[in-house]
């Protein structure tokens, strides 16, 4: 994603006098095209691979032996074998097309998205996307673990690398689970930029599959609206071998 003085970046959509906490508000909400309230940007998580990276910083591991792991991890990534995404697998992560009807007066250029498909030499898999245009940011993601376990890793790998991604853009997430809950463990934010609701923000994990999914430039503030966005992808996550 480009900088704001990049050639591109989304615009942060917000509504004026919007109150978090005040209960059920009609959503989805936009701003209009061309509302840019200053320098924040997103920057994309770290890859799934770089999740025990993450960990082992927080923990505080001796510098030493982190340059080793680092070292193993690079190894890992070079190792994964990256190509072009299958049509079913595009199923599996949210895109703009999905999120263009409940956007007035949009029209996404589906051409902006991409799509990738790793297969890890553990046998675990995953497919992102990302799209970015002037008025709509999204990324994506679907992870296919080997064990529950390691999918409890990679949901804290991405919320750790979310929250490092928006520190110091006075980007900061607030969690409303009475909004949206799915699987054996989720979490969902409503995105705010200078106290103002700009996008949202679903990790979540049922068994060994992980789910991430974020976009700025438009939010969801209402549970009924919500289920009927999100649902029907994880149904189709749900029902993936």
């Amino acid at each position: 994603m480009q900088p704001p003085n990049g050639p591109q970046h989304p615009q942060w959509a917000a509504r004026p006098g919007y109150q978090p906490g005040a209960g059920p508000q009609p959503a989805p909400q936009f701003g209009p095209p061309g509302f840019a309230p200053g320098p924040a940007y997103y920057q994309p998580p770290p890859r799934k691979r770089r999740t025990w990276l993450i960990v082992l910083l927080v923990l505080g591991i001796p510098v030493g032996l982190l340059v080793a792991f680092i070292a193993l991890g690079f190894a890992f990534l070079a190792m994964a074998d990256e190509k072009p995404a299958t049509e079913a697998d595009k199923q599996l992560v949210l895109t703009v097309t999905a999120l263009e009807p409940y956007i007035a007066d949009y029209t996404a250029d589906p051409a902006r998205g991409t799509f990738t498909r790793r297969d890890n030499i553990d046998g675990s898999w995953e497919v992102e996307y990302e799209y970015e245009d002037d008025e709509l940011y999204i990324m994506s993601g679907y992870y296919r673990e080997n064990s529950a376990d390691d999918a409890k890793y990679t949901v804290t790998g991405h919320g750790l690398g979310t929250s490092i991604g928006f520190s110091g853009e006075d980007i900061k997430e607030v969690e409303h689970n009475e909004l949206f809950r799915w699987g054996d463990d989720s979490k969902f934010y409503l995105v705010m930029h200078a106290g103002k609701p700009i996008g949202n923000h679903l990790t979540a994990r049922k068994g060994n599959k992980v789910v991430y999914i974020l976009f700025s430039g438009v939010y969801f503030d209402d549970s009924e609206l919500l289920h009927e966005f999100l649902d029907p992808l994880l149904q189709r996550v749900d029902a993936s071998k």
